[in-house]
């Protein structure tokens, strides 16, 4: 966590404003447009936590990786405090968005809106997290935003759909975030593996 604070200013400035935006426009479309807060929350759910593995992996992608590995703290290290960072950063702005949209939904608690949006996060995070290893910038948020597009276009032609995930028994909610929450540990341990790896490999060359 101590680590994680510190990546706060090596993330950009454009990230946190560009998240905080798009939420606050969201806000004002449900209020003032009559969108469903609900399936705002859905939509809205991940879009922060995909904008900021590319912050996570910027070394990476800007080819500074070993220069990161430089550092005082490993690669593995780095990216996980800054995972965490954004992760955190999501859920923050999902929950002040649960929160507003109180008001405007009778039918359902606080906690129920939670779950709802809380449980395709972990599975669509899981997701993202495995794409983001294996692909690079443009071609991981284009291959994570058609899939997302396809899950937001079921919902959307099939209400039947829509309403059963919205109304689905509190266990099922439980189920299938304990589901997203493995497989999100899963592909963070796959992460720490990839990169001490990578690092032992480097710390090999430079004994030779």
């Amino acid at each position: 966590m101590k680590r994680s604070t510190e990546e706060v200013s090596v993330v950009s400035k454009s990230y946190w404003i560009t998240s905080m935006v798009l939420f606050l426009v969201g806000y004002f479309l449900t209020n003032y447009g009559a969108y469903n807060p609900l399936f705002t929350l859905v939509l809205l759910a991940p879009i922060p936590f995909i904008f900021g593995l590319l912050e996570v992996f910027k070394g990476r992608e800007q080819g500074l990786l070993e220069m990161e590995m430089a550092c005082k703290f490993s690669a593995h290290e780095i990216i996980l405090a800054r995972l965490f960072l954004v992760g955190m950063y999501n859920i923050t702005l999902n929950s002040l968005l649960a929160v507003s949209f109180v008001p405007l939904v009778d039918s359902t608690t606080i906690w129920e809106m939670f779950l709802i949006w809380f449980t395709p996060f972990t599975i669509f995070a899981a997701l993202a997290l495995a794409l983001s290893m294996r692909f690079r910038g443009t071609v991981f948020v284009t291959t994570f935003f058609s899939l997302w597009l396809i899950f937001i276009g079921l919902l959307l032609n099939h209400h039947a759909w829509t309403a059963h995930f919205f109304n689905a028994n509190t266990v099922m909610y439980f189920l299938l975030m304990g589901v997203g929450m493995l497989l999100l540990a899963i592909q963070v341990r796959m992460l720490i593996r990839k990169y001490s790896t990578y690092e032992e490999g480097r710390t090999l060359e430079a004994n030779y």
